[in-house]
C-alpha cells in the first residue's frame, strides 16, 4: 500500500477530498470479492485488477454507460482530479469519459473535464503513475462523478484523488446521508442466517433478505426504518443483490414515509418510489432515485407489492438514505408516541408479567421469531390502562406465522362520551406486520385488545398524529401574540370537530381561539375550551379547545402575562 501526496494548486485543500468517503457506481462486477465502489477511494491502493479488494469495477452494461460517484460531504470548488488506472489489459477502458461535479450521485450538473485518451497503464502506485486533470471551468458541488461515454464498458478505478477548496461545510436541505445503523429497523422477523443489518453495512458480500427460504416468503415483504424523528427524505439509493438479474427480487418496489410504524401497503400514500423494478441487466445494479417531491415522516417503508397477492421475496445488497431535519419551529404534521403513559396491563384479568408489560411498549419489534412475543389464543383479552391521553392511532405488531389469521379487535374507551369505539386489525398476511388502526381523535385512559385467532403480539404503540404541530419560537414579551394556521383542504373526522392543544399555559392564562376569514377576526365563534374532569390532566400546563368545522383559518390569540405559548397542536 502506498499513500501518496499530490501537489495542490495554491488556495486549495492539500488533501484527497475523496479518501474514505461514501461512494457509488452504476453496477459492480460479481466475483468472489465484488469490486465495490469504495475500493477506488479507500487506503488500500494497488493496481491489480481481479478477485481482490484493490480496484473498483462496474459490470459492462450492454445498453448503458458506466459511472462512479463519491460523496464529498461538503460543498467544494473542485480544481483537480487524479486517477490511478489498473495494470490489467482493460486499462484502455478508462478513456473518453467525463468528470462531473454535482449535487447527488451521477449528477451531470457541471462538467469539470472531458478526457479523450486512456489514463496511462501504471507499473506501480507512485505519484508519477497517476494522470491528473484540471477542471476547465468552475466546478462547485458535493459529489464528483466519473462517467464513460461508451456503452458496454467496465469502468475500473484503482484510486481517485480529488483536490479543491471548501465553499460550504453545510450542504443545506437534502444532502445528509443517514447512518441507518444508528436507527431502528425491522422486517417482520429475521430468517435463518440473514440479519436485517446486512442491508446497510456497506458490505457487498452480504444482503438484506426479507425471509429465509426455509421458513417461507411474504405476500408483502418489507423493510421498515424508524428514523427516530420526523425527517424530510430527498434521495433513496439501492444496490440490488448479486444475482438479481436472474432472480428479479427487486421488483414492484414502493417506498413511502409515514408518521406511524405501519408496514402494510396503502395506495393513497405519497411515494418516493412507486412500483419500480430494477432493469435486471447487471449484478449489483445501482437504483438512484430522487424524491420529487420529498416525502416526510418518521418511518420509512420499503415494500414489495403487487395485486396478485402471490408469495414473494424482497432482497437487496444495500440501502442508502439522504434526508434533512425538519425545522422544529415550522408548522408540520407530527406523530407523538404515548407509550410512556401506559400504566398497567392485564392479560385474561391477570396482571401481565413485568417482562411482557415492558416488552409490548419498548419499541423493539422481534428479536427472533420465537422470542419477543406474547402468544395469544382465540378470544384472549389484553386491557391496558393509561393516564388520560389523546390519540388517534393504535398500532399493533402481530405475528401470524405461515398462515393468515382472523382479525384482532381493538377497543378504545372514549373518555368524553363514556363508551368504547371498536375497530379491527385484519390478519390477511404471513409472518408479521405492524398495522395501525386509525380512530377519530379522542381522549382515552383504557385500550382493550381481543384476539380472534392464535397469534403472537410483539408491540403496541399508542400514537397521536396531528394535522399541524407548531413549536413556537421564543420571543420577547409583547402585549399579545397571534398565531394563525390555514385549514384549507383539511379532512375532518366524522363529527367534524378540530381540537387545538396549547402547551405551556395553564387554565388561568388569557387565550382565545377563533376563526379568521377574509382578514376579519371572529372570536370564539367556532371554538370552546374543553373542561377535562381529571386531576392529573389539569396539573399539566395545557389548554384544549374544541372547534367546529371551518374552511378558513384557526387563530390562537394570547394576552401575554408571565408565560408564553410553547407548542400548538391541531388535530
Amino acid at each position: 500500500m502506498f499513500i501518496k501526496e499530490i501537489c495542490c494548486p495554491i488556495g486549495t485543500e492539500c488533501i484527497n477530498l475523496a479518501r474514505g468517503k461514501l461512494s457509488f457506481q452504476s453496477s459492480t462486477v460479481s466475483s468472489e470479492k465484488p469490486s465495490a465502489p469504495f475500493f477506488a477511494n479507500d487506503d488500500n491502493i494497488n493496481i491489480e485488477y481481479g478477485a481482490n479488494e484493490y480496484c473498483s469495477s462496474t459490470e459492462a452494461d450492454p445498453q448503458d454507460v458506466s459511472w462512479w460517484s463519491v460523496d464529498l460531504q461538503s460543498i467544494y470548488s473542485v480544481t483537480k482530479v487524479c486517477l490511478l488506472n489498473t495494470n490489467n489489459a482493460l486499462y484502455e477502458n478508462l478513456k473518453e469519459f467525463n468528470i462531473f461535479v454535482g449535487d447527488y450521485p451521477n449528477d451531470n450538473k457541471t462538467l469539470c473535464k472531458y478526457v479523450t485518451g486512456p489514463v496511462k497503464q501504471p507499473t506501480a502506485t507512485d505519484i508519477a503513475q497517476y494522470d491528473c486533470y484540471f477542471c476547465d471551468s468552475e466546478s462547485i458541488g458535493s459529489f464528483l462523478t466519473i462517467k464513460l461515454t461508451a456503452i458496454n464498458k467496465k469502468l475500473i478505478l484503482c484510486d481517485v484523488d480529488v483536490t479543491g477548496s471548501l465553499i460550504n461545510s453545510n450542504r443545506g436541505e437534502g444532502f445528509d446521508s443517514l447512518n441507518i445503523a444508528s436507527l431502528k429497523t425491522r422486517n417482520g422477523g429475521n430468517g435463518l442466517g440473514y440479519n436485517i443489518e446486512n442491508g446497510y453495512d456497506n458490505n457487498f458480500l452480504t444482503s438484506f433478505h426479507s425471509r429465509h427460504f426455509e421458513i417461507g416468503p411474504y405476500k408483502k415483504p418489507y423493510m421498515l426504518i424508524d428514523a427516530l424523528q420526523s425527517r424530510i427524505f430527498h434521495r433513496i439509493i439501492f444496490v440490488t443483490q448479486i444475482r438479481d438479474h436472474e432472480l428479479q427480487r427487486f421488483a414492484n418496489i414502493y417506498v413511502t414515509a409515514n408518521h406511524v410504524p405501519d408496514s402494510d401497503f396503502h395506495s393513497h400514500h405519497k411515494f418516493c418510489i412507486d412500483n419500480l423494478s430494477a432493469l435486471f441487466r447487471v449484478p449489483f445494479e445501482n437504483i438512484n432515485i430522487g424524491c420529487n417531491p420529498p416525502i416526510v415522516g418518521r418511518y420509512l417503508l420499503v415494500i414489495r407489492y403487487d395485486s396478485t397477492n402471490e408469495l414473494k421475496y424482497l432482497q437487496f445488497t444495500e440501502i442508502y438514505l439522504y434526508a434533512s431535519a425538519i425545522d422544529q419551529y415550522e408548522p408540520q404534521k407530527y406523530g407523538n408516541n404515548l407509550n410512556e403513559f401506559i400504566t398497567s396491563g392485564k392479560l385474561e384479568n391477570a396482571e401481565m408479567s413485568t417482562n411482557d408489560f415492558n416488552m409490548i411498549k419498548d419499541g423493539v419489534y422481534y428479536l427472533t421469531d420465537n422470542t419477543g412475543i406474547i402468544n395469544l389464543a382465540f378470544n384472549n383479552v389484553i386491557v391496558l390502562q393509561t393516564e388520560l391521553i389523546y390519540l388517534n392511532y393504535v398500532c399493533l405488531t402481530i405475528f401470524n406465522g405461515n398462515s393468515a389469521k382472523q382479525n384482532m379487535q381493538v377497543k378504545v374507551f372514549d373518555y368524553l362520551k363514556g363508551y368504547d369505539i371498536i375497530k379491527y386489525a385484519y390478519g390477511d398476511f404471513l409472518q408479521s406486520h405492524t398495522f395501525c388502526i386509525k380512530f377519530n381523535f379522542q381522549f382515552s385512559n383504557s385500550i382493550t385488545l381481543v384476539s380472534k385467532d392464535s397469534i403472537g403480539l410483539s408491540e403496541i404503540d399508542l400514537i397521536a398524529v396531528s394535522r399541524t404541530t407548531h413549536k413556537v419560537r421564543p420571543r420577547c414579551l409583547q402585549e399579545f401574540e397571534k398565531l394563525t394556521y390555514p385549514l384549507f383542504g383539511t379532512t375532518y373526522n366524522l363529527n367534524s370537530f378540530l381540537y387545538v392543544f396549547i402547551e405551556g399555559l395553564d387554565s388561568k392564562e388569557q387565550v382565545a381561539v377563533y376563526s379568521l376569514k377574509n382578514g376579519e377576526d371572529s372570536k370564539i365563534t367556532i371554538c370552546n375550551k374543553l373542561i377535562i374532569q381529571d386531576t392529573e390532566w389539569n396539573l399539566k400546563n395545557q389548554l384544549v379547545y374544541q372547534c367546529k368545522k371551518s374552511d378558513s383559518q384557526i387563530s390562537v390569540y394570547h394576552d401575554i402575562s408571565e408565560k408564553m405559548i410553547a407548542t400548538v397542536h391541531i388535530f
